[in-house]
């Protein structure tokens, strides 16, 4: 640094001397290089300094990411080689991914009730997620599909997702590696049926329901089947509006059956789901005695009669 002083303050008084011919261009050039060379000389000494600097950086060991530091891979003395050797594991605690995946007959099934405008998604596929942990307590609204993969999982079949989760909302509740259930929340089915379960039974023509006819009398309707969600059974086809499906005594009646209505229980105080609202509460077969019989285990006892064929009919 003195040096490159030194031969500027040179060069400077070979220009002044130059101007009024005192030296010629030849030493006012051998000054300037020599100058120039100084210069270069300091910024290669401060190249050095920088590099020796970054060589002492390379000698700490600093953490890429905040979170908890698991237990040391190696001990004081073992060899270790840069870019080989892991030192020690670090888990986010803030910021956190879930892998899951969705079976492939899923994602069929959501991407044709698209095309036929049956099942609406969020855009994207963010569906919002809730989880379930080990010991069966729900974290609601944990987080959001994030990314889902372009392909089919060659090994498995499966539709590869992941999902975030801010887990310093959730008070740091997850640890890497832990186990959860992931629920999916955001497809909406549009303009569609569904009924309870039990409402749906089965024979060797495939899925039927029982509905109320014009007179009370019992009417066996085909319908196709679609998924379950929750305690609903979701109807692609078979029903319309104003049906009255049997949701409650279906197991008891057949079809052509007169029966009566039973208004002597409310389903949905019962806690079955409000799709019932809008259908009869229960159905009973209009047989002798059959419709003053009110079930009420808590009231009446049940006496077992010596003949079981008390209706005189296939009851």
């Amino acid at each position: 640094q003195a040096a490159m002083e030194n031969y500027k303050i040179i060069y400077d008084r070979a220009m002044d001397l130059y101007k009024t011919f005192a030296v010629s261009k030849q030493e006012t050039e051998t000054d300037l290089i020599q100058y120039q060379q100084s210069v270069g000389a300091v910024q290669s000494d401060k190249a050095n300094i920088n590099n020796d600097k970054l060589n002492l950086e390379y000698a700490v060991v600093r953490a890429p990411a905040s979170g908890y530091i698991s237990e040391r891979q190696i001990t004081v003395g073992d060899m270790v080689v840069a870019n080989q050797t892991v030192m020690n594991v670090i888990n986010s605690v803030d910021e956190m991914y879930i892998n899951f995946s969705l079976p492939e007959n899923d994602r069929l099934a959501i991407q044709s009730g698209m095309v036929s405008g049956q099942i609406k998604v969020p855009p994207s596929y963010k569906f919002r997620v809730d989880l379930e942990l080990a010991d069966n307590s729900m974290i609601k609204d944990a987080g959001y599909v994030q990314f889902t993969d372009t392909r089919i999982g060659l090994e498995n079949g499966v539709w590869n997702m992941r999902a975030y989760v801010d887990n310093k909302n959730l008070k740091n509740k997850l640890l890497s590696g832990q186990f959860v259930h992931v629920y999916l929340h955001g497809a909406q089915f549009e303009n569609a049926f569904a009924v309870p379960q039990v409402a749906v039974f089965r024979d060797d023509q495939g899925a039927f329901v029982y509905l109320v006819g014009g007179n009370n009398n019992i009417v066996k309707k085909q319908v196709d089947a679609g998924r379950m969600v929750g305690d609903l059974w979701v109807i692609n086809s078979g029903l319309k509006d104003s049906d009255k499906v049997v949701v409650s005594g279906g197991i008891k009646v057949g079809a052509g059956d007169d029966i009566i209505v039973d208004s002597t229980t409310n389903q949905v105080a019962d806690g079955l789901n409000p799709a019932t609202r809008a259908v009869p509460k229960s159905v009973t077969p209009n047989k002798v005695n059959a419709s003053a019989f009110k079930a009420n285990p808590s009231k009446h006892k049940v006496q077992i009669e010596s003949s079981a064929n008390i209706y005189s009919g296939k009851y």
